[in-house]
């Protein structure tokens, strides 16, 4: 189906939706499963697709962890591996902690 979507006002069709929906269920647990052994479990996380050029697909996590424990190392391996391992080629990656206000972020 094709179809002008209201908030872009551009043409999409629902095999790129179908597309990246299966891409994501095919990635959530290689990421889940990397931040467990790293940053450790996971207090919550999101992935939001990207429905147009202009805004990159988003990935948002939350740890219990704080944010000393998490360094910009590790944080520089994690969208590595996401960039290399998993063949995300652009994204926002968001690292966000429980009872802080800090986050760790980068587009790439």
């Amino acid at each position: 189906m094709v179809y002008e979507n209201r908030y872009t006002e551009q043409i999409e069709d629902d095999i790129t939706i179908q597309e990246e929906t299966k891409f994501i269920e095919q990635v959530r647990p290689k990421v889940y499963s990397y931040i467990t052994e790293t940053f450790g479990e996971p207090q919550g996380m999101a992935f939001t697709p990207s429905y147009d050029d202009e805004y990159p697909p988003t990935l948002n996590i939350s740890l219990n962890n704080k944010n000393e424990e998490v360094n910009e190392e590790m944080f520089q391996f994690f969208i590595d591996y996401l960039q290399n391992e998993l063949i995300i080629k652009h994204a926002a990656v968001h690292i966000m902690y429980d009872n802080e206000t800090e986050t760790w972020a980068k587009e790439y």
